[in-house]
């Protein structure tokens, strides 16, 4: 039997069918990959920004000095004294929202973005992030500041002070 250029032509259609079968299942297999790479990046940068958050706080004498009166009573603090605590507990509320964001899409699991929530919320019980959060909280998203504001009341008083949760010691 000889060879047609029809038969050429069914032939061809099949290899070209499997070419393009190869080509969606190479394209889905990087897809995934590159799912887990994005996924992968967000959550370093959630850990990433706690650490940024810690060590803004943590790395100079004046700003855990502040943080701890802050704490303890925002409203007491002088005007530059607030600017430095407000500077600082933005972050953490920034980095909060941003890591909400990332759990609302699925990037992050609950267990890591409770981290945030819990830290967040230990922070907004105490007194002094009680008075800055009232003061400060029409500059956020109405609704996390609705959800924050549910947790604070649900948790806030389970939540031990902030000084005993840090270890820290106010120097009076």
């Amino acid at each position: 039997m000889a060879w047609t250029i029809q038969d050429f032509g069914a032939i061809g259609e099949i290899v070209g069918g499997i070419g393009v079968i190869a080509t969606l299942i190479y394209l889905a297999v990087q897809m995934k990959q590159n799912t887990k790479q994005l996924k992968s990046d967000s959550y370093q940068r959630h850990l990433d920004n706690h650490a940024t958050q810690l060590r803004a706080v943590c790395l100079h004498p004046e700003t855990v000095d502040v943080w701890v009166r802050g704490l303890a009573e925002y409203q007491a603090l002088s005007a530059k004294d607030q600017m430095i605590f407000h500077g600082a507990i933005a972050g953490f509320v920034y980095a909060y929202f941003s890591n909400y964001r990332l759990f609302e899409d699925g990037v992050l699991q609950y267990d890591d973005y409770e981290m945030w929530e819990r830290d967040l919320i230990r922070l907004l019980a105490s007194e002094g992030g009680s008075q800055w959060w009232q003061e400060k909280k029409g500059a956020y998203w109405p609704d996390v500041v609705a959800r924050l504001d549910a947790l604070i009341a649900e948790k806030g008083a389970t939540t031990p002070d902030v000084e005993t949760y840090f270890n820290l010691k106010r120097s009076d």
